[in-house]
């Protein structure tokens, strides 16, 4: 990974959407890719629900179907590979 000079762009997560969220989040840790959930909506949270107006479809959704896969500088081209390929096989209907 390249940083440019100047830039304070600090890498976290790369973030997902999956139609086979809890099937391709098994088949990356079964791999040793540690995968996350997308954060909880806020207007579902217990602190901030009376502030809600309504459902929010969109952020329940991408809750429910958002993976977040790791990033950093020890990331090598090969991992990003792999972890790629793990998830075209699960969504090619493969399996992992």
């Amino acid at each position: 990974m390249q940083v440019q000079s100047g830039s304070s762009h600090v890498p976290f997560r790369f973030a997902l959407v999956s139609e086979r969220r809890a099937e391709t989040a098994a088949a990356l840790e079964e791999a040793g890719v540690q995968t996350r959930s997308f954060f909880y909506p806020l207007h579902l949270q217990p602190a901030l629900q009376k502030y809600a107006q309504g459902p929010l479809p969109v952020a329940e959704e991408l809750y429910r179907k958002g993976i977040c896969l790791p990033v950093h500088l020890g990331l090598a081209p090969n991992d990003i590979d792999e972890i790629s390929q793990i998830i075209r096989k699960v969504h090619s209907g493969l399996g992992a």
